[in-house]
């Protein structure tokens, strides 16, 4: 789908219409990396019982966060050809397409190696002593914490997509694609290290506590960004995004 879409665009001769094929065949591959976020979470769940999720999950976040390091610097240096190309070359010519295809393709492999059955959940018999409104009490804070999670991203991913235009582009800080690179891994590097110990940090203040200071983090970075345009508080920005990522 993703070559696809790069050989679409290059049918358009004009930028407006090119552009637009990019964004609708995007939308439409963002639909199954919406499914896969979901299917990979609820895997875990799956194959790991209640004190090891939360470990896992950050493990799996930590090295999200080292391949995202890894593909927001080969980004940097094929957008313009290892600096020897115009600006775009790489997404013009179709480099950047073609590194991510292979890239999501190899990472299918360990999929088929993976165990199958979950943690044989046995639910245990009903009280028939039991409240009824338990069941009930439960959907209610099932439901909040939905709708809380549905804010919650939504106000970080409304910055994503406009933050790397706003860093590149002349009316914005007219920053180059190794320093915008630079920018973006900070980002990762938080997610990297905090990674590592998001399990044992839900585990010592609860998963609730951890939730709230997470979107704290983000919140944090979007404020940053929002009021500042100096370089070394982008990078703290950058940073405590990375620290709220990891988090939720």
């Amino acid at each position: 789908g993703t070559i696809l879409i790069w050989y679409i665009h290059r049918q358009f001769s004009d930028p407006q219409a090119a552009g637009y094929a990019i964004i609708f065949g995007l939308t439409i591959i963002e639909i199954f990396w919406s499914m896969s976020n979901i299917s990979w979470s609820a895997l875990v769940s799956d194959i790991y019982d209640e004190q090891q999720r939360s470990r896992i999950q950050g493990w799996l976040a930590s090295l999200g966060g080292v391949g995202r390091v890894i593909g927001v610097w080969i980004g940097g240096l094929l957008y313009d050809g290892l600096g020897v190309q115009a600006e775009g070359w790489g997404f013009f010519e179709g480099p950047l397409f073609f590194v991510a295809a292979g890239a999501m393709l190899i990472s299918t492999v360990p999929l088929f190696f993976l165990p199958e059955g979950g943690m044989g959940y046995h639910p245990t018999p009903a009280d028939p002593d039991d409240s009824p409104r338990r069941p009930s009490a439960a959907a209610i804070v099932y439901l909040i914490f939905l709708a809380g999670m549905v804010f919650i991203n939504f106000s970080r991913n409304s910055i994503a997509i406009i933050f790397t235009q706003y860093l590149t582009l002349d009316t914005g800080l007219d920053l180059d694609s190794r320093t915008l690179s630079q920018i973006v891994n900070t980002q990762s590097l938080a997610i990297v290290s905090l990674g590592w110990t998001a399990g044992w940090l839900t585990r010592r203040i609860g998963n609730g506590v951890a939730l709230l200071a997470g979107t704290l983090g983000a919140v944090a970075g979007l404020t940053l960004l929002t009021f500042s345009t100096s370089l070394p508080i982008i990078y703290v920005a950058c940073f405590l995004r990375g620290v709220g990522d990891a988090i939720i």
